[in-house]
């Protein structure tokens, strides 16, 4: 039991849509609970992940057979992280399956669940453990990365958590933006952990300053990863360096002109300044920018 909140146990099977998956240890966010699972016949779809919508609310209880009981005021207040979860899965298909993934969502044990599968792939962290990408495919990963948050953001809600752990590569060329909780702002997940991108409001709670640029300051961090093969030092995050070493060091890394760097340089500053209303304020003006790179 995690803060009040009961899973179902690695080894238990759950019965949806026709399949019978086995779960693995699940983990906790702010209202889902999130399962690894397996499923007989599943061929390529090996990575699945079953996401049972469980709010943290007072009122709600698993019962004997694995279903949830809501209470009336509870079952009022998770109607609206209903709706978040079901927005979030919408959003997620889209991106889904033109990489041969899929969402799908189901209503089902007093609850919902949302099962997203697609062929196991090789996150870009484990890709950035071999050094810095080239430029040109940094770029064409950040339009896809940018095209996921955009299919987030016009739906009203937040990643908040983006990362090069959260994003995988089914295909050479390909990317695909995991996630567990998907937000609408009224809430910031918890503080980062060292080496995170996440932006400083979100570190640090502020809701009041939670927005799309905090997810389009993720963006600008795995970037800035991507093309350095390294994250941001703790100097370069709080001590203001950064503007100072950004473009010897994209230079020494990438080569290329110093007109295109210096143009590189200049996205990167502005999308991770620390102060929100500082950044780019949508995906569309990022992604304008880092065309004309």
């Amino acid at each position: 039991m995690i803060e009040g909140r009961i899973a179902r146990t690695a080894g238990q099977t759950l019965y949806l849509g026709g399949t019978v998956y086995r779960l693995r240890k699940p983990y906790f966010h702010s209202s889902v609970i999130t399962y690894p699972a397996t499923a007989p016949g599943l061929g390529l779809w090996e990575d699945v992940r079953i996401r049972e919508l469980y709010p943290r609310l007072a009122g709600i209880d698993r019962q004997a057979d694995g279903s949830l009981y809501m209470a009336p005021e509870a079952a009022r207040l998770a109607a609206r992280q209903r709706e978040l979860f079901r927005r979030s899965q919408e959003a997620e298909n889209g991106w889904l399956r033109p990489c041969g993934g899929q969402s799908i969502y189901y209503e089902a044990y007093g609850t919902s669940y949302v099962v997203r599968a697609f062929p196991r792939a090789v996150t870009l962290a484990a890709v950035l453990t071999q050094g810095a990408l080239p430029l040109a495919v940094a770029l064409r990963l950040m339009e896809q990365l940018l095209d996921a948050v955009e299919a987030i953001h016009s739906r009203g809600l937040l990643h908040l958590d983006i990362d090069p752990t959260r994003i995988v590569m089914p295909s050479q060329g390909q990317l695909v933006l995991d996630y567990d909780c998907l937000v609408d702002g009224a809430a910031p997940v918890p503080g980062a952990a060292e080496g995170s991108c996440r932006a400083p409001e979100v570190v640090l709670q502020n809701a009041c300053q939670l927005g799309p640029a905090a997810d389009l300051y993720s963006c600008c961090a795995v970037l800035f990863e991507m093309v350095l093969g390294r994250s941001m030092t703790e100097g370069e995050l709080l001590g203001g360096s950064l503007p100072r070493t950004l473009l010897p060091a994209l230079l020494r890394q990438q080569g290329g002109s110093q007109s295109q760097m210096t143009a590189l340089a200049r996205v990167l500053l502005r999308g991770l300044h620390m102060l929100p209303q500082r950044r780019y304020a949508s995906a569309e003006e990022l992604r304008t920018v880092l065309r004309q790179i």
